[in-house]
């Protein structure tokens, strides 16, 4: 009977045209495939699942996944390196130390980077007082060794400064914050800020500048002043007042703690000299008038520092007298202080054969100062 059955069906098939037979030959294969790939799919488990949102996703250098076979569900990282994700340790023994110049100078020891970071260096912000500085600011400065000196600073002031530590991908060590004061130099200037910040003013020659016709260096500096006061920069005694074609006049201020030796300030081409020989001046005393004494048409003051007695005025023994600028406190630090090549401080002058006119200005489109 079943055979019987089994020929009728087949008839029936062989009688289709060949087209339905080939249609229903490709629905029957698909519905073979799909209870195979159904039963596998039943009986098989992914090799990897994601327990949470964020499984599967790079976190800094590392994939993190979960094996639930391997390591009964915990996070595995998968990647060559952990990659650099903390900050590093806060700079140690952060210490500040005024100077005459006056200066803060500042040390500490070296912060740590953390494991796969590399320490790129120190930022430190400043503020006026004892309250800590603005830390959201732009830094102060960056230095990347471990100590800095900080000379754009005014004698007696108060300073706060907060340093960090930073890596190369910018994480920031905890805050340091230290507080110091700034000296009073035994030493002021000549003359009076306000006297200097015209646009002819400023330093017009520096320290040991090389005179050509004269072979010789001229071991003093040029502050543009036209007929201004001149005051004592430091205490002392009038050794010499003369009538040599330049006013010259020289002040013994006693023995300097810092060169060991008894130093001489020296001026020369003012226009009325107010003290006499022998005289005691204090510091910041009126002494006389700046000019163009031995210099016309070229009004200024020759300001020199001189550890002789004897060897002092326009081209003494450079080797017997010392920059000024060592000396006097940078309460003019903010207009001193310049990066560019040509410059007055006694660094800039040791590297050059020629030293140069500064031509300093401080105010206008010829500003060299900062």
């Amino acid at each position: 009977m079943k055979k019987q059955i089994h020929k009728k069906i087949l008839r029936k098939w062989q009688a289709l045209p060949n087209t339905w037979r080939l249609a229903a030959g490709l629905v029957l294969v698909g519905f073979i495939g799909l209870g195979l790939y159904l039963l596998i799919a039943g009986h098989a488990s992914p090799p990897f699942v994601a327990t949470e949102p964020e499984q599967g996703v790079l976190t800094g250098n590392a994939k993190i996944v979960t094996d639930s076979t391997a390591s009964n569900g915990k996070a595995i990282d998968f990647s060559s390196t952990a990659g650099c994700t903390d900050n590093p340790t806060a700079p140690a023994s952060f210490t500040l130390t005024g100077t005459v110049k006056p200066s803060i100078a500042m040390s500490w020891t070296a912060g740590k980077a953390a494991a796969g970071c590399t320490l790129a260096g120190y930022k430190f912000w400043r503020s006026t007082g004892t309250t800590a500085p603005d830390t959201s600011a732009a830094p102060y400065a960056s230095p990347t060794g471990t100590s800095y000196e900080n000379t754009l600073v005014k004698q007696g002031t108060t300073y706060t400064y907060t340093i960090v530590a930073y890596d190369t991908a910018g994480h920031q060590s905890a805050a340091v914050t230290k507080t110091a004061t700034a000296p009073v130099s035994d030493w002021t200037w000549p003359v009076h800020v306000a006297d200097i910040t015209n646009p002819d003013a400023g330093l017009t020659q520096c320290w040991l500048h090389y005179y050509q016709p004269r072979d010789s260096y001229h071991a003093a500096m040029d502050i543009g002043v036209s007929y201004k006061p001149v005051y004592a920069p430091h205490a002392g005694k009038v050794v010499g007042k003369y009538n040599d074609g330049y006013a010259t006049l020289v002040i013994n201020t006693g023995l300097n703690a810092t060169t060991g030796k008894t130093l001489y300030a020296v001026f020369e081409h003012m226009s009325s000299i107010t003290i006499n020989n022998g005289d005691t001046v204090t510091k910041g005393q009126r002494i006389g008038t700046s000019g163009e004494v031995g210099a016309p048409g070229q009004p200024h003051l020759h300001f020199g520092i001189s550890d002789s007695s004897t060897y002092f005025g326009t081209y003494a023994n450079p080797w017997h007298t010392a920059n000024p600028l060592d000396f006097l406190p940078a309460d003019y630090s903010d207009l001193m202080e310049q990066t560019k090549s040509l410059s007055c401080k006694t660094s800039n002058i040791k590297g050059n054969s020629d030293y140069g006119f500064a031509d300093y200005k401080t105010k206008g489109t010829f500003s060299m100062y900062k």
